[in-house]
C-alpha cells in the first residue's frame, strides 16, 4: 500500500526563493533610505548659525520638509534659510 502525503498549501515550491528576494531587496531599499541623507551630509559645511530670533527654517537642499534652525546648526550648499515675519538669523559663512 503507498502513502501519498498531503502538501501543505502554504508553502509552495519556488516560494521560499521569492521569500529570500524579497528580504533581501527590502533590506537594500531600506539601507539606501537610511544612508542617504548621511552621504548628503558628508559634504563641507559653509557655514553655522551663531544667533536665531523667531522662527528661522531651513530647508535642506531647497527641499521639503523644513528643519527649525538652531545656534550651531550647520549650512550646506544647495541649503534654502527662510526667516519668517519679526525673525532674525545670523550665519558666520567660511570664506
Amino acid at each position: 500500500m503507498v502513502k501519498f502525503m498531503k502538501r501543505n498549501k502554504a508553502f509552495r515550491p519556488g516560494s521560499r526563493r521569492i521569500f529570500n528576494a524579497a528580504v533581501i531587496g527590502s533590506m537594500l531599499l531600506i539601507s539606501y533610505l537610511l544612508f542617504q541623507g548621511s552621504f548628503a551630509m558628508a559634504a563641507e559645511a559653509v557655514g553655522k548659525f551663531t544667533h536665531v530670533e523667531g522662527k528661522v527654517d531651513i530647508l535642506r537642499e531647497g527641499a521639503f520638509p523644513a528643519i527649525t534652525a538652531k545656534v550651531q546648526d550647520q549650512l550646506y550648499a544647495k541649503d534654502i534659510v527662510r526667516t519668517k515675519s519679526a525673525s532674525k538669523a545670523e550665519i558666520i559663512f567660511k570664506d
